[in-house]
């Protein structure tokens, strides 16, 4: 057993084994036993007892894996990416699989090379080989049968049951015996690798443990490449000598497909991995100093130098006259600490937020362009206008009502049942534009006689014979407009409160048909969940529908939030930001825009704002974030979103994802998702001491350390020699050759690569699959970022 010395890396308690082998492998067994009595003394006897023989099986997958056999493929399946220096490999969940079940020496030579070699290899075609392979799907017992394969095929000799799925591709002789390796060498591509998790060590849970197969290839050229993990039992004979059949037909466990893409060979960072190239952009002395702006040059100071170093960019901008000139615009990401969006009037149009900038004859379109955006997004989904509509409908009808019934007019008149107390009342009001208690009301009225006294009065004949008299002055204003009225409701602090009061109540759908449900707020916060996608809180169901801002950002366009990223966020770079709420208040105004068309739906925006825009809970308002542009974000899938249901805590926060871990101190990630294939976007609480990437240990990769073909050798203590690296492909000793079509295959020989790097280590491990892999094991990347100050 080799322990993996990596700590670093977060490889500490990684354990290499060559093999886990069952003390029973599968197959049918027959147990016998015999019972032997014997009685002592003058007459000594013995008596025998013979109970018949048992048979059992011992079962053990044999012609096809299952998703749940299968833990990991590498490179992972319909990835694209340069893996022409990486070995491909597969790690399986029962570390004894492999092992599982023995080959047959046929001749009873090198007896302990057929012992110990696993019953499986991981092969790997190109997308050419692989158009020269036959793939067949059925049942076991048709395929493997010799009579129904193609003449001169060499197929394997299995007895398998009548029920038994299978796939089987078959290769040509050449083909199978440049890609399958050597029986010596079966057994130096296979070995298991235990993880002894921390809950592993203190005994509260198990230690996971793989076997991984690895492939004897490189898919060093460009293109699509298959790779199957092969069954090699009953092929006995085609492991002992080259096959003399034209074709061999191999029982195909599982399979995936990757596409390996060509390396620039001029790219000065091509030896770097993603996590060495964004290292060394942290290192560099650029002007931006991390943080998310263009580097602004010492020289150019004055007004354009302290624009650029704010974040802000130039744009291109046509005039409402047709002329063409230039305008400053930020997106939501600032680099100085974040702004509060300002108590204001909402703003009725995207010309109204326009800013001029007298000293530089400029507009700054910030607020503009994200009023405009915020519009724009609505008119773009059917399911955000109508639920905008529906919103401006009920507060205006609301609105109205209360104005009426408030009116001067009417608040001497026993119909209105508002203003007793010379305020409005939350539920009188909510009954009053309510339809069914309005005509429950009507029919009351009507049994009471309204009807017969509106039938009198309307038949009633005039009196003509008295003079027709002017009618008296009114002792109040003769009118009042219901903007107006609208106007002196939500001044009085106590009214507007009520007013607010009814219109949640009122602007709240059912749950089944409210905006969480059935508009792109869900898909961006859901029902029940932080407004920037992490776990669930507790709310009430008046809340559970209730926008955010910065949730809907994820439906904006990526250039608009992250203008010309190629100069505020170049390749393989990190920054750091803070969020404008003006940008985002002009944003959700943009939103309630549409559909506001009187002086009252102007009037009820700011009450609506506040109302449909749910506020940040304690722990979850963003005061840092950060963008990683890299290509390992577009190998990775999306991060999981991390627990902010606690709120109290605030020491730490990680977020995870197959392939990645982040970790910061003094800090709590509240959103982690990807902009982009390449960016990715973290949020945290408060701005964190210290931030760092890393792939978990699980995500490991075997091969050599780049392009080139150079393998660096690490001593038992896991640091790299000083001497030159090996070079691999430069070696044909260590290759084999090309076979008959030409077509290049980078097919490493185990024996003689491990020979070679025994030779070189001072301390001479034993020869064997855990010393040949901890060599060719390339350690998961870690990358630590530090915050610049917050200034």
């Amino acid at each position: 057993m080799t322990i993996s010395p990596f700590a670093n890396a977060g490889l500490k308690g990684t354990a290499l084994f060559t093999a886990w082998r069952p003390s029973l492998r599968g197959g049918d067994y027959t147990i016998s036993a015999t019972h032997t009595v014997t009685r002592a003394g003058d007459t000594a006897s013995t008596w025998s007892f013979s109970p018949p023989a048992q048979k059992l099986t011992v079962g053990a997958p044999r012609f096809t894996l299952t998703g749940n056999d299968v833990a990991c493929c590498f490179p992972p399946p319909s990835a694209s990416g340069a893996f022409g220096h990486l070995l491909p490999f597969v790690s399986l969940s029962d570390p004894y699989l492999p092992w599982e079940r023995e080959l047959w020496n046929p001749d009873g030579k090198d007896k302990a090379l057929w012992e110990t070699a696993p019953w499986m290899a991981l092969l790997v075609l190109s997308e050419k080989e692989l158009a020269t392979a036959n793939v067949l799907t059925g049942q076991a017992r048709t395929l493997l049968d010799a009579t129904h394969a193609p003449a001169g095929t060499a197929v394997p000799v299995l007895h398998p049951p009548e029920q038994a799925p299978c796939t089987v591709i078959d290769l040509t002789a050449s083909l199978c015996k440049a890609l399958m390796p050597e029986i010596g060498e079966l057994a130096l591509w296979a070995h298991v690798r235990e993880q002894h998790t921390p809950a592993a060590q203190a005994g509260k849970a198990p230690s996971q443990a793989t076997a991984t197969i690895l492939s004897a290839r490189l898919p060093r050229m460009p293109g699509r490449y298959s790779a199957h993990l092969v069954s090699l039992d009953g092929h006995d004979k085609t492991l002992a000598a080259p096959p003399t059949a034209s074709r061999v037909r191999l029982v195909s466990l599982h399979s995936w497909s990757f596409t390996t893409t060509a390396a620039d060979t001029d790219d000065p960072s091509i030896d770097l991995d993603a996590f060495e190239a964004l290292k060394h952009d942290l290192q560099l002395p650029h002007g931006s100093r991390g943080r998310l702006r263009v580097p602004a040059v010492a020289a150019e100071g004055g007004t354009t130098g302290t624009r650029l170093y704010a974040g802000y960019l130039p744009v291109p901008l046509r005039l409402a006259t047709g002329e063409k000139t230039w305008a400053w615009y930020r997106g939501p990401f600032t680099p100085g600490p974040g702004q509060d969006a300002p108590a204001h009037t909402p703003l009725p149009c995207a010309d109204a937020a326009l800013a001029y900038v007298k000293g530089e004859g400029v507009f700054d379109i910030t607020a503009a362009a994200a009023f405009t955006l915020g519009a724009q997004l609505v008119l773009s989904r059917n399911d955000l206008c109508d639920t905008v509509l529906t919103w401006h409908h009920n507060a205006g009808a609301l609105a109205r009502a209360a104005a009426f019934a408030t009116h001067p007019h009417s608040a001497e008149r026993a119909l209105n049942p508002l203003c007793g107390d010379g305020g409005l009342d939350t539920a009188g009001l909510l009954d009053l534009t309510d339809r069914a208690r309005l005509r429950n009301g009507f029919d009351t009225a009507m049994r009471d006689g309204l009807g017969e006294r509106l039938t009198t009065a309307l038949h009633a004949l005039p009196d003509l014979s008295s003079p027709v008299r002017a009618p008296a002055e009114a002792s109040a204003p003769l009118g009042m407009p219901v903007a107006e009225r609208v106007g002196e409701l939500l001044a009085d602090p106590q009214q507007a409160l009520c007013l607010a009061e009814a219109l949640a109540v009122r602007l709240a759908p059912p749950p089944s048909t409210g905006p969480s449900t059935s508009t792109a707020a869900s898909a961006v916060a859901g029902p029940g969940t932080s407004s920037t996608g992490g776990a669930e809180e507790t709310k009430t169901e008046a809340e559970e529908w209730r926008w955010d801002p910065l949730a809907m950002l994820a439906l904006v366009p990526t250039w608009y939030l992250l203008p010309l990223p190629d100069a505020v966020l170049p390749h393989d770079s990190a920054r750091f930001f803070h969020l404008d709420g003006t940008w985002l208040n002009a944003f959700a105004d943009g939103m309630l825009s549409i559909g506001t068309h009187t002086d009252t739906d102007h009037q009820l925006n700011a009450l609506i704002k506040r109302i449909v825009f749910k506020p940040r809970l304690p722990g979850t308002t963003p005061g840092c974030g950060l963008l990683l542009r890299s290509p390992v974000v577009r190998h990775w899938p999306p991060l999981t979103e991390p627990d902010t249901s606690t709120t109290t805590s605030t020491t730490a926060g990680e977020a995870h994802s197959e392939r990645l871990i982040v970790t910061v101190t003094d800090a709590k990630i509240i959103s982690a998702r990807r902009l982009s294939a390449e960016v990715l976007l973290l949020l945290f609480d408060t701005t964190p001491k210290a931030i760092i990437l890393r792939q978990p240990a699980h995500a490991l990769a075997y091969g050599l350390d780049s392009s080139k073909g150079k393998l660096a050798l690490h001593d038992a203590d896991g640091a790299v020699l000083s001497q030159d690296p090996l070079d691999v492909l430069g070696n044909t000793a260590l290759l084999r050759q090309a076979v008959s079509d030409g077509h290049a295959r980078e097919v490493l020989k185990a024996g003689a690569l491990l020979d070679a790097v025994l030779t070189r280590l001072p301390k001479k491990p034993p020869r064997n699959s855990e010393a040949l892999a901890f060599q060719l094991l390339q350690p998961p990347s870690e990358l630590n970022i530090t915050p610049p100050p917050a200034t």
